[in-house]
Formats: structure tokens, sequence, C-alpha cells
């Protein structure tokens, strides 16, 4: 069954059209309940049931008051992505994230990272940590916990000491102040 076009054609009599007419809604009820409820199903007519979306190339712009969701190869695997605003601002939905790794990120849509991971200070109790995707500002939270492992029950803290959007640098001291190596875990949010 193919979708015949310029159906029906003006100088015919409809009679004569029919059959290719039928064709035509019988091509078009198949295609839409691809990824519709079928018009013949009363509960839900029309409704998505699902959403393809082919691989989009090149890049869809948009208008000034609208945006556009499509797919796109990135890392070799096809993404979901979004753009906005008439803008070359585009945010990958999907796939951004490097597992469940020691220091990691994953990507929130609304275009926020939250990243994380742990390390250990050196013995003046200074370490900076480079997180695994850059921010675009300085205007993260960051939350940076000591894993106190010792039998010696010593109190420890952990500040931040200075950021930038590609890093952190943490100060961990003993309860008297004094730097002292320690592990510590982290956990960062900021806009992509």
């Amino acid at each position: 069954m193919t979708y015949s076009t310029n159906i029906p054609e003006a100088n015919h009599e409809p009679a004569q059209d029919q059959p290719l007419m039928k064709d035509n809604f019988n091509v078009i009820q198949s295609a839409f309940t691809v990824d519709h409820i079928g018009m013949v199903t009363v509960t839900n007519r029309g409704k998505h049931k699902r959403v393809h979306l082919p691989i989009s190339p090149p890049v869809p712009t948009t208008a000034a008051s609208e945006g556009v969701l499509y797919t796109a190869t990135a890392s070799g695997n096809t993404q979901l992505f979004y753009r906005r605003d008439g803008s070359a601002t585009q945010f990958q939905i999907t796939g951004k994230t490097s597992g469940a790794s020691t220091n990691g990120y994953t990507f929130l849509f609304g275009g926020f990272y939250v990243e994380w991971g742990s390390d250990t200070t050196d013995g003046f109790g200074l370490n900076t940590v480079t997180f695994p995707e850059a921010f675009s500002t300085t205007s993260y939270a960051v939350v940076v916990t000591p894993i106190q492992n010792d039998s010696e029950g010593i109190n420890r803290f952990t500040k931040v000491v200075t950021k930038s959007s590609t890093n952190f640098t943490v100060f961990t001291a003993d309860r008297l102040g004094n730097a002292i190596a320690t592990e510590f875990s982290w956990i960062a949010i900021g806009l992509v």
C-alpha cells in the first residue's frame, strides 16, 4: 500500500478516485498508529503511546518562542537533545554520565550537572579536585565530608577554601586545627 499524492484529482469524479482515497486513509492510519493510539480506539484516541525520533542532521534551528527535542549522535550513540528559544544552546539529555566510577557526573534536565567523587588530602591537609565536567560559573554548591576510617577517633573537619568553574580546593584538619591527611567524599551541583 502506497500513498498517492494529489488525490482526488480535480477533473475526476469522486468515485473514480475512491480506491486511491481509501488507500491513502489506510496509509495515514497505519503511519499514525506507529506512535499514537489509533482513531478506531475510543479510549485515549490520538494520544501518544511512544515517540520515535530518527537522528536529525543537521541540528534543528528554533524560532524565538519555541524549543525542539531531537536525537543526534554523541560519543558514537544516539542521544536525546533539547534546543531552546532560537539560541545555539543545546542540552544533551541522555548519555551525559561517566557511570558509577569513583569520580563521576550526570546531567539533569534544565541545564545542571551533579558531580561526585572521593579523594585524599596531603600531609598539609590540602587537595585540589578537578571536576569530571567543568561548570559554566562558580555559582555551584559543593559539599565535602571527611571519611573517618581510623580507630583513634580523631575528629576531623573539611572545608572548601577556593573554587573555580573547573576545580575546588579542600582543607582538612583535626579538632585542634592542625592540618592532617584525610580521605574525603564530595558532591557538587551547578549549571552546565
